[in-house]
């Protein structure tokens, strides 16, 4: 992957560092602003019951990642909860706030929630969304962590039943992260009441046996995620076998390989699962493969001179 920086410190300090929202460009409806500056009405539903939706889209070159595949899982997502915002004005506002923002290299958050009312579990009538959009830059994953790979933990996945949608309500996926945080793990992979690896509290799960990748196949457990649509059409360009399958907690102890994939991390490799050791312990063939293909991707996306300043 990218040369970068070093990440010096725990494995998380890549998602732990907060930017300062002094500095951020936000847009809050359609008006830019700092994102110190927006103000939410408590009485929002995204306050009172989680009920919103958000997108995380990656910025290479100071040009959207996959913007469209980003834009179509909101658009399922805003339709599944009867969401009622325009799509359209919400893409031009993205692109407005990116170039506003000066953003060469970072990530667009993308919030929009129901909006304000009165507080009732059903869904209120002629509710207006309210939609925030802000860029700012992530921390790189530096070389070393990259070439040595990551160690993660195994939870119990005890999120809702729509894990498709990508929705805020994330308590469930914060503990499971807390979890790994306090081992001093990088991610922990989810297993559900049926002993089926599921995700990441923030990832998609690969696993590779014997040269063929295994991913849960499309299903209400599962984020549909970009970056593993990404990973995919790599696999079939390269003629990587796929198996679209969930796996068992059993067989996770017995794969040759083990891999993250997500906006922020691209594809990492993972090498030890509770203490226990992936393959050889180190990143595997067809992590390294993946890795080079990404970079590739990258470079074609973002041309080295425009991501000098990043």
């Amino acid at each position: 992957m990218k040369s970068s920086p070093a990440t010096s410190g725990s494995p998380d300090q890549s998602i732990n560092a907060t930017p300062d929202v002094h500095q951020i460009v936000a847009n809050w409806n359609g008006q830019l602003m700092p994102l110190s500056d927006v103000k939410v009405s408590v009485l929002d539903r995204a306050f009172t019951f989680g009920d919103s939706i958000y997108e995380v889209v990656r910025v290479y070159g100071g040009q959207l990642f996959r913007f469209s595949d980003h834009v179509q899982r909101m658009r399922n997502g805003l339709n599944d909860l009867k969401i009622k915002a325009d799509i359209s004005e919400i893409e031009k506002n993205v692109c407005l706030t990116l170039n506003n923002s000066g953003l060469v290299d970072g990530i667009v958050y993308i919030q929009v929630t129901r909006g304000e009312a009165p507080r009732q579990h059903r869904y209120p009538e002629n509710c207006k969304p309210n939609v925030l959009i802000y860029a700012h830059k992530i921390p790189h994953i530096s070389a070393e962590v990259r070439a040595e790979g990551v160690q993660v933990i195994t939870h119990p996945d005890i999120r809702w039943g729509r894990n498709d949608i990508k929705q805020t309500g994330l308590t469930a996926n914060c503990i499971v992260a807390q979890a790994a945080a306090e081992k001093n793990c990088r991610e922990a992979i989810m297993i559900d009441a049926q002993g089926l690896v599921t995700e990441g509290s923030h990832t998609t799960i690969f696993g590779v046996k014997s040269g063929k990748l295994i991913v849960p196949p499309p299903s209400p457990k599962v984020l549909p995620g970009i970056t593993k649509i990404q990973v995919l059409e790599f696999a079939k360009s390269m003629g990587i076998d796929v198996e679209l399958r969930f796996f068992t907690a059993e067989e996770l102890f017995g794969l040759d390989e083990v891999f993250l994939a997500g906006t922020t991390c691209e594809v990492l490799a993972v090498v030890s699962i509770d203490d226990r050791a992936v393959g050889t312990g180190r990143p595997g063939p067809v992590l390294t493969r993946l890795e080079k293909a990404f970079e590739q991707v990258i470079r074609e996306h973002a041309p080295p001179s425009s991501s000098a300043n990043s």
